[in-house]
């Protein structure tokens, strides 16, 4: 394999990366407004939100902010 297919491969998988990644945060943040929507349905009728809908909410919001950060980091 020559250097530039090689190359060109590397930039292949680093675009596909890169599609992951905005995958990844747009399902993310879906996720979270899936969840706000739980969140407001269950306040809304006077009951208590599940500790593990809390978890999962909190656990999506800083990987969120983890790859946020990221991003503005390397740019």
């Amino acid at each position: 394999m020559s250097e530039y297919q090689v190359k060109l491969e590397a930039i292949g998988e680093y675009q596909d990366a890169l599609r992951y990644k905005k995958m990844s945060e747009e399902l993310c943040v879906s996720l979270l407004g899936l969840l706000g929507q739980l969140t407001r349905y269950y306040e809304k009728n006077g009951l208590e939100l599940p500790k593990e809908v809390s978890r999962i909410m909190e656990k999506t919001s800083e990987a969120l902010d983890a790859r946020l950060n990221s991003s503005q980091t390397s740019c």
